[in-house]
């Protein structure tokens, strides 16, 4: 429906509320995707404590992004979407508050909202929450800088709430670990 072809989606056997226990293998798997492909932009998830499969993702990102580097890759150039922070119980097309990220907004025209929507009537597994989310308009900024093995921006993750395998400080522990197995040499986590 989106017009991806088919040699650019790929499936990294993750499970559902299982990604952050697989921090360092996501992260190889992804760097190695993006040496390969070569893309000039990667759009991934904010970190934002609201899932931790979402959280997992903007972690293996940017840890991907690095380990590029580290090797004398140029990396492509990061932005996040803004899906529904973990403030309130309402979805919302919107970031967490964060200085300095420019925003930019993408206003959907009927054919793009109704595309989306057939698109989330085919996601079977999350037609509860997909209902509930808003289709428009789009968002992005460039990513602030995170520390993944804090709370973002200080506010208190919603990983009990969400029952996603995983509370806050098992996920501290989990980035910490992932984060010195990646990056030995240096002498903190992200």
């Amino acid at each position: 429906m989106a017009n991806v072809p088919a040699d650019r989606i790929i499936e990294f056997g993750i499970v559902h509320h299982q990604a952050s226990q697989y921090l360092t293998d996501l992260t190889r798997k992804l760097a190695s995707f993006l040496q390969q492909t070569a893309p000039d932009v990667v759009l991934t998830h904010p970190f934002e404590g609201g899932h931790p499969d979402h959280d997992a993702t903007a972690f293996a990102t940017h840890a991907a992004l690095r380990l590029l580097q580290r090797n004398g890759l140029k990396p492509p150039v990061v932005f996040e979407i803004a899906l529904h922070p973990g403030l309130n119980d309402k979805r919302v097309l919107d970031f967490l508050p964060s200085e300095g990220s420019e925003v930019t907004t993408l206003m959907l025209d009927k054919k793009a909202r109704d595309l989306k929507r057939r698109m989330f009537d085919c996601f079977k597994t999350q037609a509860e929450v997909l209902r509930e989310s808003p289709l428009g308009p789009e968002r992005f900024r460039k990513p602030p800088e995170y520390d993944f093995a804090s709370p973002p921006r200080g506010i208190k993750s919603t990983y009990e709430k969400a029952n996603c395998g995983v509370n806050a400080a098992e996920w501290q522990l989990l980035v910490r670990q992932a984060w010195s197995e990646l990056f030995p040499e240096e002498d903190r986590s992200h």
